[in-house]
């Protein structure tokens, strides 16, 4: 038999602990969660949506079937959830804003082509919150996450 992993170090508040022999304070715990949904809004705000404003998504009426085994299901594509209908909204808001297009977009000769450094930048930086997101669905609500897009 082996000795436990937690040794909580103040028994009554049960605020902090010793881990594998490191001290963990829960309030750094939720300080680290917090830093993150600040960075994640950050990122959403200035590196994805780069400064756009589109119209919200009412996310009251979703619906996921967690029994579908089907490879390749997501709820964002479960015809009862008419809110992700319109998957080209992001797209329409980039090209009808000058500044945006620009930098999306090059203007050759044959018409636009893709600016595919700054393509590759914004990629990068979708991916990265996605890491969050997910890291999110495991650590605070305990089931694994599901990244079936």
């Amino acid at each position: 038999m082996e000795m436990p992993r937690v040794w909580w170090t103040n028994p009554g508040t049960w605020e902090t602990m010793l881990y594998k022999g490191h001290s963990i304070c829960l309030d750094d715990v939720r300080a680290v969660f917090a830093k993150t949904e600040d960075d994640l809004a950050r990122l959403w705000d200035d590196k994805i949506m780069r400064g756009m404003k589109l119209d919200p998504i009412d996310y009251s009426g979703i619906t996921n079937d967690l029994t579908n085994t089907h490879v390749g299901y997501s709820f964002l594509d479960d015809p009862r959830n008419t809110c992700f209908e319109d998957k080209e909204q992001f797209l329409r808001a980039v090209l009808a804003n000058p500044d945006q297009r620009a930098w999306f977009f090059i203007q050759g000769d044959d018409g636009p082509t893709w600016n595919y450094l700054h393509l590759f930048e914004w990629l990068n930086s979708y991916g990265d919150g996605w890491k969050i997101r997910l890291t999110w669905c495991e650590k605070l609500s305990g089931g694994p996450g599901r990244a079936s897009l």
